[in-house]
C-alpha cells in the first residue's frame, strides 16, 4: 500500500457534522495534522473527500474466479481483478464473502485454500484492505477442521452461519435450478442430486459443528453473522 505523504486540497470534506471546505493531509497512512514537507497534491476543488467505504459482505469476486459455468480464472488474478473493481467503488475495506460449501467447484474446499493463499500472496502490494468473511455452509463437515484451523490462526475476519441445503434440495424437482447448481458444482443433475441427498443424510451432526465454529469465533475474537434467518428462532441458533 502506498504510504507517501500527500495532500488533498480544495475538496469539501465532513467535519464536526457539516459538509465545509477543507484541505487535507495523509502521512503513512493515516490523516495527519499538517501537510508532511514534499506531500504530493491533489485538487479536488469540486469534489466531496470521503472516507473509504467499508464493505462487510461482497461476493463478487465469485465472477473473477467463475465468470460462467466451466470457465474458471486463477485465483491470483481474481484477487486482483476484484481489487480494482472495489477501489474504483471507493471502497478500502472489504471483507471477502467467502462460501466454504459442501458443494465441488466454486465454493469447494480447494477453491477456499487456492483463494485464501492468493490473497496472503497479494496483500502486500494491494491498495485496499482485503480481509475475509467465511460464509460456511451448515452441511460441510468435511471442511470444519479446515475452517477450524483458519479461524485460530488469524485467516478470518468474520464468521457467517449459512444453510442453503433446505433451500436447495426444496428446488430438486425444478430442471432449471437443478442445472444452476449442478453447472456451479461442476457436476451432472444426476450427481448433483446424489450429492444433495447424501449431504442432506447427515444434518443431525450440523449442530454440534456450528457450536465448535462459533466457541472458535468467540475465542478469536471475529464477529459473528447468521444468513437468511426466518424467524429469531433461527438466528438464536
Amino acid at each position: 500500500m502506498d504510504q507517501r505523504p500527500w495532500q488533498i486540497t480544495g475538496g469539501t470534506a465532513l467535519l464536526e457534522g457539516a459538509l465545509r471546505p477543507a484541505d487535507i493531509a495523509l502521512a503513512a497512512g493515516t490523516v495527519a495534522a499538517t501537510p508532511s514537507p514534499g506531500a504530493r497534491r491533489i485538487d479536488a476543488r469540486g469534489l466531496l473527500v470521503l472516507p473509504g467505504l467499508v464493505d462487510l459482505h461482497g461476493d463478487a469476486h465469485e465472477r473473477g474466479l467463475q465468470p460462467r459455468p466451466g470457465i474458471g480464472f486463477p485465483a491470483a488474478m481474481a484477487v486482483r481483478d476484484t481489487a480494482a473493481q472495489l477501489l474504483a467503488s471507493g471502497i478500502t475495506t472489504a471483507f471477502l464473502g467467502v462460501t466454504l460449501s459442501w458443494e465441488p467447484g466454486l465454493r469447494s474446499l480447494e477453491s477456499w485454500r487456492a483463494l485464501m493463499a492468493a490473497l496472503e500472496a497479494a496483500r502486500p502490494e494491494l491498495a485496499l484492505d482485503l480481509r475475509v468473511h467465511l460464509r460456511f455452509e451448515a452441511d460441510n463437515l468435511d471442511a470444519l477442521d479446515d475452517a477450524l484451523s483458519d479461524i485460530a490462526t488469524g485467516r478470518v475476519h468474520l464468521l457467517g452461519f449459512n444453510d442453503h441445503t433446505p433451500p436447495i434440495l426444496a428446488r430438486m424437482d425444478d430442471p432449471k435450478q437443478v442445472a444452476k447448481y449442478a453447472g456451479r458444482a461442476g457436476l451432472s443433475a444426476e450427481d448433483f442430486r446424489a450429492l444433495i441427498g447424501r449431504v442432506a443424510a447427515r444434518r443431525d451432526a450440523v449442530p454440534e459443528a456450528r457450536a465448535r465454529l462459533a466457541a472458535a469465533a468467540a475465542k478469536a475474537g471475529l464477529p459473528m453473522l447468521s444468513h437468511d434467518d426466518a424467524t429469531l428462532a433461527d438466528r438464536a441458533l
